[in-house]
């Protein structure tokens, strides 16, 4: 006899549906005029939402996550934000990017809206949830503010994420002591509890003693002997299904015919406390681990804006105009800029960093993670280890 419970799929259909017109349902109440059904646009568009009440017209992408989690949750707002760019262009209108799960806590809704404001300028974008929540931030928007129905799990009792920005500076630090100082800046010590892992990574104690008491619930840690990563290779191939890049990447060329070297430009801003590093395939060939010849060249910068561009030299490139570079403003930026070490005097992102970036690149990116874990993180990490 066929089960009735719904399957996991077909119960994420009625979220979605569900969500959607609670989305609406909302602004037609506050008096919008709403358009759901697809509306074509220029190049195939189609619009979630057109959403117009005088004097604001806004194109609304909506995105669901099964679950409120890294890095689903802001990958999904980031994604939603370009795609609402993108139909902004096309209905004379202004973007708004919306992300939907099951239950959305207060503490997700001050990271998105830390996330929103370094990522997303001035932009509108929004929340929404399965009990009710209704949180929209921009322009006409600021009646919108629906709390849920039945809160969900306090932040205490949720547990902590591993691969959060803090959370793979600190296992950066523990695999540490397994990887040259050239490949990974971090420090190096023994780690016999929080304590160490502390002061070690800069943060607090309850937060050392969180990560590792959740490291060890999902068994990737051994205490027998101070604190040590074990089944390095699961939890390698975790942390990088988890780390896929979120945050802002622009096309860029630089300003004016010349082309400046990248060290040159990285050399004239370090002093000023701008924070860089290579990335992927440029940073891999400065660890002296490259594979890939003419594959685009990657910058990391902790902030992506217009006026910084024209402080290194560089300006978005427009479509059909060459690309010399992608600006990348990462989400985990912590990890990059902390772990980034020194090669000729500009700063390089780590091997481990490297890896995770390159994996998913559609330019031979499988290829060159291939070398780097062949190379340097199968026989420093997992064979000596086995």
């Amino acid at each position: 006899m066929a089960s009735s419970t719904p399957s996991a799929s077909a119960r994420f259909k009625v979220l979605i549906d569900s969500l959607f017109d609670q989305f609406g349902r909302a602004f037609q109440e506050a008096g919008w005029s709403v358009q759901r059904e697809p509306v074509g646009g220029p190049e195939g568009y189609v619009a979630d939402f057109v959403l117009e009440r005088k004097p604001h017209r806004y194109v609304a992408e909506l995105r669901v996550a099964r679950e409120a989690r890294r890095p689903e949750l802001p990958a999904l707002l980031a994604d939603a934000y370009v795609r609402a760019q993108a139909g902004a262009r096309a209905h004379g209108a202004k973007p708004l990017a919306v992300v939907g799960a099951p239950a959305i806590s207060d503490e997700w809704s001050a990271f998105l809206a830390d996330h929103a404001a370094r990522f997303f300028g001035k932009a509108a974008w929004g929340i929404i949830d399965g009990r009710g929540r209704l949180e929209l931030h921009g322009p006409g928007l600021e009646g919108f503010r629906r709390r849920p129905r039945t809160l969900p799990l306090t932040p205490s009792r949720q547990p902590p994420d591993v691969f959060s920005d803090r959370g793979q500076w600190m296992s950066k630090i523990l695999l540490a002591p397994d990887l040259p100082e050239h490949l990974l800046e971090a420090p190096r010590g023994p780690v016999s509890g929080p304590s160490d892992l502390a002061e070690l990574a800069e943060v607090s104690v309850p937060s050392a003693s969180r990560f590792l008491s959740r490291l060890e619930e999902l068994r990737y840690l051994n205490r027998s002997n101070g604190v040590t990563l074990v089944r390095r290779e699961r939890y390698l191939a975790d942390w990088r299904r988890a780390s896929r890049f979120v945050g802002v990447e622009r096309s860029c060329r630089w300003r004016g015919p010349s082309r400046r070297p990248f060290a040159e430009v990285l050399l004239e801003h370090a002093e000023a406390g701008f924070r860089a590093c290579f990335g992927l395939f440029a940073a891999c060939e400065r660890l002296g681990l490259g594979f890939v010849r003419g594959a685009p060249v990657h910058l990391y910068v902790d902030d992506s804006s217009d006026l910084v561009l024209e402080r290194l030299g560089l300006a978005p490139a427009s479509k059909g105009e060459r690309v010399d570079l992608f600006v990348r403003e990462p989400m985990f930026f912590e990890s990059i800029f902390r772990g980034a070490v020194e090669r000729d005097g500009v700063p390089v992102a780590d091997v481990l960093q490297c890896w995770l970036d390159v994996a998913d690149h559609p330019v031979r990116g499988a290829e060159q993670a291939e070398r780097i874990w062949k190379r340097v993180l199968q026989p420093q990490l997992i064979e000596r280890w086995a």
